[in-house]
Formats: structure tokens, C-alpha cells, sequence
């Protein structure tokens, strides 16, 4: 990891910054995470908690239903606990209406989309422009 990290040693100074210049966010996707966000967000060098809200409604057993009060209610606590040990709150929000809502609700980074979903609508965009008509 240090090798990609440090540009495969074109980085100067690297290994004696690296732990100064590292971002270190945690995921939370369970529940025990959820009721646990306020001791990670304690741990030193911990920059962020960021949710995953499709992992996480699947752990708390509301699959496919992010939306869940109990999942929405672990992931309000989660930017809670966040932002009273003074980190930042990460969300993944798979739609624009999930994301301004994150946002509104005080998240300071919100990944919109995935790279899975981005691949897939890329992909079949390009399988679409070359079908036969």
C-alpha cells in the first residue's frame, strides 16, 4: 500500500509525513457500528465515519430499504456522533434527492453514485450504441 500511496517512491519525504498527511475514514455498514460511532469517531488519527447505507440497511434487516426508520435512525446517530467528536460524516447516497438530503442534514461528504453503478450504466450505454438497429 505505501508503494502505491507514495507513487511507487516518486514522492519525497513520504514515509515521514505519510501519518500526518493520511485521511483515515471508518465505514460504518451494522448496526454494532452504528451504536459504537461515538468511540471510533474517539480513536486518534480517525478523520471521518462514513456510512454505508445499502450494507447497512441489509445488516439490519431492512434489505434493499435504506429508507428504514431504525437504518435512518442509526445513520443520524452516526453523523451525530461524528460531528460531536468534531470529524466528518460520509454518506453514500445512490440518487441527487438522497444526496441533498444528506447534505441539508449536516453530511460533509457525500459520494453520489458508485463506481459499480457508473460502470454498469457506462457499459450498457456502449453495448446500446453499437446494437444492431
Amino acid at each position: 500500500m505505501a508503494q502505491r500511496a507514495n507513487g511507487f517512491g516518486r514522492i519525497a519525504g513520504y514515509h515521514a509525513n505519510a501519518l500526518v498527511q493520511q485521511f483515515l475514514a471508518l465505514q460504518i455498514e451494522c448496526e454494532t457500528g452504528g451504536a459504537n460511532a461515538a468511540a471510533i469517531a474517539a480513536v486518534p488519527r480517525v478523520d471521518a465515519l462514513f456510512v454505508g447505507p445499502g450494507d447497512l440497511s441489509a445488516n439490519m434487516g431492512a434489505m434493499g430499504n435504506p429508507d428504514a426508520a431504525p437504518v435512518q435512525g442509526a445513520i443520524a446517530s452516526v453523523l451525530a456522533a461524528a460531528r460531536a467528536a468534531g470529524k466528518s460524516a460520509g454518506i453514500l447516497a445512490p440518487v441527487r434527492a438522497d444526496a441533498q438530503r444528506y447534505l441539508a442534514a449536516g453530511f460533509t461528504m457525500v459520494a453520489v453514485g458508485s463506481d459499480l453503478g457508473l460502470l454498469a450504466r457506462g457499459s450498457d450505454a456502449l453495448v446500446s450504441a453499437f446494437k444492431p438497429a
